[in-house]
């Protein structure tokens, strides 16, 4: 009798256990964290944001990639940091960064398109490289500038 009453409290525990760690993972994920490999970050310097906000996806060809992390206003304009969620998204270093507005409510994003096309061996490079060549990829930290799109927020002011 009193084997079975520890053996019931122990699959409580156990399961109360198993719970605890279910719901943490859980709350993890959702939060965008994880185990595997880290993203990388970049800055995008621009004369005026007009409307983007931190968590802003980031669209690199059409696919969200990423998103704005930080927007630091300065004497020059807003730099904006960008993180790219996979270190595999590889960005050419001649690209054309503008935030474009979406929808009907006016949301802005941030929207990546390459100028030239790739070269077939950049697979083999890597942004988090120590010896990144910012001259071929854009990589971890470095900064380029951006634009702004056609924006109503513009004609409205105008």
């Amino acid at each position: 009798m009193l084997r079975s009453r520890a053996v019931r409290e122990g699959t409580v525990g156990l399961f109360a256990l198993l719970g605890l760690v279910i719901f943490s993972g859980l709350a993890i994920w959702l939060r965008g964290g994880g185990f595997g490999q880290s993203g990388y970050k970049f800055i995008v310097e621009f004369p005026d944001v007009s409307g983007l906000q931190v968590g802003a996806l980031v669209r690199f060809r059409g696919v969200t990639v990423g998103k704005v992390t930080n927007l630091q206003p300065g004497e020059q304009g807003v730099a904006a940091t960008i993180e790219i969620a996979s270190p595999s998204v590889i960005l050419p270093s001649n690209v054309l960064v503008q935030i474009n507005s979406y929808g009907l409510i006016g949301e802005s994003s941030v929207d990546i398109t390459p100028t030239e096309t790739f070269a077939s061996n950049t697979q083999a490079l890597s942004p988090l490289s120590p010896d990144c060549n910012s001259q071929i990829i854009v990589c971890e930290q470095t900064a380029c500038k951006g634009s702004l799109a056609f924006s109503f927020f513009k004609i409205l002011l105008v």
